[in-house]
């Protein structure tokens, strides 16, 4: 049975990156008061935590500009890689945890959690956060969690599917397209032609 272990990271964001995102913000209607963002390190482990691999997690994540916020009571949206996906981070991280000793790790993932405030200090509505999200992921590669609480999403281990084929030679167009359905595949024209 593994257990899933989060630790905040360092500050995830440059104050230029920040004022960046202000200034966009801005531009799309939004003003913006308080927008820090953090790291956060979610580990998926075979068992407990022992205090010589606490003391090697403290060492290895030790990196960056400390952040103080937000804690884990004020992030209001978590920008983790897609569910199913195995970030370029994620594997060389875990390969140095392993090779640092860390007994029972199993994956080690990053994930940016993002405080924002309106220009009166106060938490964003879900408007304005849909609205601001854009400027705070790239959709095509993360995805955005509403707290800490739904990283475990990032482990969900599934089996594999049974191996799919699609006769284009007897089906043509037609069956290619069949599959561009069913399989979500997002072909345009150009390519299914």
């Amino acid at each position: 049975m593994s257990s899933i272990v989060s630790l905040p990271g360092s500050a995830a964001l440059s104050a230029f990156r920040l004022d960046k995102i202000r200034q966009e913000a801005a531009q799309a209607g939004i003003e913006l008061g308080e927008l820090s963002a953090r790291y956060w390190h979610f580990l998926e482990l075979d068992g407990e935590l022992d205090a010589a691999a606490k003391k090697l997690l403290d060492q290895a994540l030790d990196y960056g500009v400390p952040a103080d916020s937000p804690t884990a009571d004020a992030v209001q949206c978590l920008v983790t890689p897609r569910p199913g996906t195995i970030s370029p981070w994620s594997t060389k991280a875990t390969d140095i945890l392993k090779n640092s000793g860390l007994a029972g790790l199993r994956r080690i993932e990053r994930g940016v959690a993002f405080r924002v405030c309106d220009a009166q200090g106060a938490i964003l509505s879900a408007q304005a956060l849909t609205a601001l999200l854009p400027l705070l992921h790239d959709r095509m590669t993360e995805s955005v969690l509403a707290s800490l609480d739904y990283a475990q999403v990032l482990f969900q281990h599934v089996p594999p599917r049974a191996l799919a084929t699609v006769d284009v030679m007897a089906g043509g167009r037609a069956a290619l397209e069949a599959a561009n359905r069913g399989l979500g595949l997002a072909l345009s024209d150009d390519e299914l032609d």
